[in-house]
């Protein structure tokens, strides 16, 4: 029985050995249960004390039976290895039995990992703004914000929908080319996408006005009208202010509107900042200029003044030129006319804006006057068959032109002392046998004065009086240039 108790106690100490070792082996839930491990049976032996133990064998006995590891626990309790031998080949057999099963456990595959369960998708990107505003030419490196950040895969590709406006390289950088509006849209490998809207801004580089200065009249509108670059800007509104209103107003659309003299600075801004300016200065423009004589009519050695007027009074420029056309007078240094020959003169007064104004004087001479009234009278007496009067007695000439001067201030067939008109004769030592006298002020002409005197009864009666055979004409001028005239008859 000693035999036996050293059997169990071997085959125990292999049995814990083989359940160490596949505890070893194994793990989780792939691990066989040991409980489900049969241990082969253990056969009972004889020994025999005259072999030494070296060479001894076990004999199997007849009443062979298998005993469970398990069972062999109170078997165990006192066992004195003396009491007998365990032969080394039970041993290893049991060892290359529990080999075996370390070898079985040892086999076993881990369950296999699935590719998929290491691939993390992509599930958003955010480019960090939905719109966005960029001015042409300038560039833009866009960076993507990805969601998980540990995704497998973060490559993103780029695309615009209007080249012409922004391009996009394959790294992400903006340019923006053009005017406009484009979307951007950011895709990841998986399909993921997110899109932008970019518009590009062309700033206003410069505005400038063609006349950087201007002048206008007083009461006068103006249309300010910059120029804008670039071109294709894409705000191009304006704003214009002015330094002084009291000069100049401008509304929102850069009409000016002068309201008095001086210089006043306009300025013109564009959204951006971009500001150019335009000096406004106002004038009183003169308009009109008069010219005025004491007189329309002069007489030859005369010299005839005139006074020019310019309005309004409170004109920029005042300034003016006198001109003098036709016939008869000439300039003074002293802005005079200098009546020289008959005829008629025209003076003009020129402001610097080119207004003028102008003045008529007629310039006689008061023998040629006398003459043609003198001609005209036989030609009137011819026409009734009388005989031609002599005009040439210088006597009875300057009695008549005494006469005329007299009569400017005693319009009378009396003279200013009291005496008959024919006392003149006297004064001048001529001497008659019939004598007759006309007098008439106010006609302007030879032909108005005769045409006058023959539609008077009186006054025809003498000039076609067939008694009288010689004529003095008299034609004197007032201060107002009205002409008086007197025809005397003698015969």
């Amino acid at each position: 029985m000693n035999i036996i108790k050293e059997k169990r106690f071997v085959l125990f100490f292999l049995a814990v050995s083989a359940m160490i070792a596949i505890s070893a082996c194994t793990n989780g839930s792939n691990s066989p249960s040991v409980s489900n491990n049969t241990l082969p049976p253990v056969q009972e032996g004889t020994h025999d004390p005259t072999q030494s133990s070296s060479g001894g064998t076990l004999e199997p006995s007849q009443n062979a039976a298998e005993t469970h590891v398990a069972n062999t626990d109170n078997d165990l309790d006192g066992m004195n290895p003396s009491d007998g031998e365990i032969h080394a080949q039970d041993a290893n057999t049991q060892d290359a039995n529990t080999q075996d099963a370390n070898t079985q456990d040892t086999n076993t595959q881990p369950e296999p990992i699935s590719a998929e369960r290491n691939n993390i998708p992509v599930e958003n990107v955010s480019l960090g703004f939905n719109a966005k505003a960029m001015l042409r030419g300038e560039n833009l490196a866009l960076n993507p914000t990805i969601s998980p950040s540990d995704a497998t895969d973060n490559n993103i590709t780029y695309k615009t929908d209007n080249p012409n406006v922004v391009t996009v390289s394959d790294s992400g950088v903006l340019n923006a080319v053009g005017a406009g509006t484009a979307k951007i849209t950011a895709t990841a490998s998986n399909g993921v996408t997110v899109s932008v809207e970019v518009t590009v801004v062309v700033p206003v580089e410069s505005v400038s006005f063609v006349e950087p200065s201007k002048t206008i009249n007083r009461y006068d509108y103006v249309t300010l009208n910059p120029t804008i670059l670039p071109t294709d800007a894409t705000d191009k509104s304006l704003t214009y202010k002015t330094d002084n209103q009291n000069i100049v107003t401008v509304s929102n659309e850069g009409s000016v509107y002068a309201v008095g003299a001086g210089t006043a600075t306009v300025t013109c801004t564009a959204s951006n900042g971009i500001q150019t300016t335009c000096e406004i200065t106002v004038i009183v423009p003169v308009t009109s200029i008069s010219v005025e004589s004491d007189r329309n009519r002069f007489k030859i050695g005369e010299t005839a003044g005139f006074k020019v007027t310019v309005y309004p009074e409170d004109a920029t420029d005042k300034s003016y030129t006198i001109s003098i056309s036709g016939s008869g007078g000439s300039l003074s240094e002293n802005n005079a006319v200098l009546c020289s020959s008959s005829g008629t003169t025209t003076i003009t007064a020129t402001a610097s804006n080119g207004v003028s104004g102008k003045r008529d004087i007629e310039i006689f001479d008061m023998n040629e006057l006398a003459a043609e009234v003198v001609r005209l009278t036989n030609i009137e007496r011819a026409n009734q068959g009388l005989s031609a009067l002599s005009g040439s007695n210088s006597l009875l000439n300057s009695a008549a032109m005494t006469r005329a001067v007299e009569i400017i201030t005693n319009y009378s067939h009396t003279r200013p002392n009291g005496s008959s008109c024919f006392t003149v004769f006297d004064d001048v030592g001529l001497s008659y046998g019939a004598a007759g006298e006309n007098i008439y002020s106010t006609p302007a002409s030879p032909q108005a004065a005769v045409s006058g005197w023959m539609n008077s009864e009186g006054h025809k009666s003498n000039i076609l009086n067939s008694n009288y055979k010689s004529i003095g004409v008299g034609v004197a001028m007032d201060s107002n240039g009205t002409l008086h005239w007197v025809q005397m008859f003698i015969g």
